[in-house]
């Protein structure tokens, strides 16, 4: 018991750490495995355990000291490791919770905030419990296709619904550096695209499919998707014609059929159909990350800072005096 409270076994804690920190960057750059969390969890439970007999360990001693200066900087002491420990059982629940994902949305568009809207880049063994209460609506995207800074001048808005009908609807105006934060989530803009309205007609003029397609244009960027009605991949690009209005470049991968289309233009024959652009729209990528924890981690760091003042309370004031 002795050795679990010492410096000792902290430093050795602290190095694993470290070196699980590490080996994680060099080789779970993007997606880590669950039993990666579980050991790091691990890891911070015995950290916790070993500050906790050591808050434990001062605790008895300040019982037994009659000196006031030198009281308040054992209280301060055991402030510090209490903060710590806070830290360290935040970030424990909130590894265990952790969630990251994508969310791509048109406007328009609204989505349930739910697993299959999201692209999961990573996820703790606990999962959020809120998913599935709330629906996201992009209603405007405030942008300029031509504009090559696009992203430093975007602003979006967006309304945040809830299946609970008590709780009021929100409504957020986002930027690039401007997350938003819903239930247990904060999102932030990492991507912009346009998403131009197909519809594709037979000779008949008869509807045959319509949709909008999400296409990654911006500053001149080629991108592709596939053909809704046969097996090939038709290559895009965007531009601007001479009366700056947006013109798309189809061209057919297999054939090599091309067309330009302008929005709201007549139809073109392409690949045995009539298609045409009605109009387009902004679609936006949002990284959404779980915020469990954090809460935790601020006030552990506000115990740190208050334990810290307590435990040099005294060299704060030979310097005052020094003045």
């Amino acid at each position: 018991m002795k050795y679990l409270s010492s410096l000792q076994f902290s430093q050795i804690l602290l190095g694993a750490l470290l070196v699980w920190s590490l080996g994680r960057v060099l080789v779970f750059p993007g997606y880590s495995p669950t039993w990666y969390w579980l050991l790091l969890s691990g890891l911070l439970v015995m950290l916790s355990l070993n500050l906790f007999l050591c808050l434990t360990k001062r605790w008895w001693q300040v019982q037994h000291i009659q000196e006031k200066e030198t009281k308040i900087a054992y209280v301060g002491s055991i402030l510090f490791h209490c903060g710590l420990i806070v830290i360290l059982l935040a970030g424990i629940y909130f590894n265990l919770g952790k969630f990251k994902g994508l969310l791509f949305i048109t406007e328009g568009q609204t989505k349930e905030d739910s697993y299959q809207n999201y692209i999961v880049l990573s996820q703790g063994i606990l999962p959020p419990r809120d998913f599935g209460r709330t629906w996201i609506t992009l209603k405007k995207v405030k942008t300029a296709f031509y504009n090559w800074d696009i992203l430093s001048n975007l602003q979006a808005e967006i309304d945040l619904t809830y299946h609970d009908a008590t709780k009021k609807p929100q409504s957020f105006s986002i930027e690039v550096n401007k997350p938003f934060q819903y239930q247990s989530r904060k999102a932030a803009i990492f991507q912009v695209g346009i998403a131009p309205l197909i519809d594709i007609y037979d000779f008949n003029n008869q509807l045959v499919w319509r949709g909008f397609v999400n296409l990654n244009l911006i500053g001149g960027k080629t991108d592709l998707f596939l053909w809704p009605l046969a097996a090939d991949k038709v290559v895009v690009t965007g531009v601007l014609d001479a009366n700056q209005q947006i013109q798309f470049h189809f061209t057919s991968e297999n054939s090599g059929e091309a067309i330009n289309l302008n929005i709201g233009g007549r139809e073109e024959k392409f690949l045995g159909y009539l298609v045409q652009i009605p109009e387009y729209r902004y679609w936006l990528g949002l990284v959404v990350n779980n915020t469990n924890g954090t809460q935790g981690i601020k006030f552990g760091f506000i115990l740190i800072f208050t334990g810290l003042l307590l435990r040099f309370h005294n060299l704060f004031g030979d310097v005052r005096r020094c003045y």
